[in-house]
């Protein structure tokens, strides 16, 4: 696995709830990267 240093980088992703939205939401935050993000349901529901 590629990893990048998203230090300082913004990112807003949308349908982070669960599924594929869920799982970019968290490489990037794990890659350092500053997180806004958007779901419609609580994660894990």
């Amino acid at each position: 696995m590629v990893n990048f240093n998203l230090s300082g980088k913004v990112a807003l992703v949308t349908g982070v709830s669960y599924g594929i939205g869920f799982a970019i939401g968290h490489i990037l935050y794990v890659d350092g990267g500053i997180l806004a993000y958007i779901g419609k349901q609580p994660a894990g529901e």
